[in-house]
C-alpha cells in the first residue's frame, strides 16, 4: 500500500495530496491511524472503517444504479484486509 501512495498519483489525488513535495504522507501516519482505529474498536465497540466502507458502497450503488442481488466473492475480502 505505501508503494502505491508514494508512486501512484491517483492514490494521492484520492487522498488529497496536491502539492507533492511538500504534503507526505509517511508511514507512521498510516500505522498511527491503524493503532487509533483499533483502539477507538476496542473501547467503543464501534467500527469506525467499516462504517465508512458501508456508507462508501451504499452511495457507489445509488450512483451506478448496481443490482445488488449478487454479490461478488472477492468484494467481501476487501474490508477484512483493511485491517493488517
Amino acid at each position: 500500500m505505501l508503494s502505491a501512495v508514494y508512486f501512484d498519483y491517483r492514490v494521492q489525488h484520492a487522498l488529497g495530496i496536491t502539492d507533492f513535495e511538500k504534503q507526505r504522507l509517511r508511514i507512521n501516519t498510516v500505522s498511527n491511524f491503524r493503532s487509533r482505529l483499533c483502539a477507538h474498536e476496542a473501547k467503543t465497540g464501534e467500527d469506525l472503517l467499516q462504517q465508512e466502507v458501508d456508507a462508501l458502497t451504499e452511495e457507489l450503488i445509488k450512483v451506478s444504479e448496481m443490482d445488488t442481488f449478487l454479490a461478488r466473492q472477492d468484494s467481501m475480502m476487501v474490508s477484512a484486509n483493511c485491517k493488517k
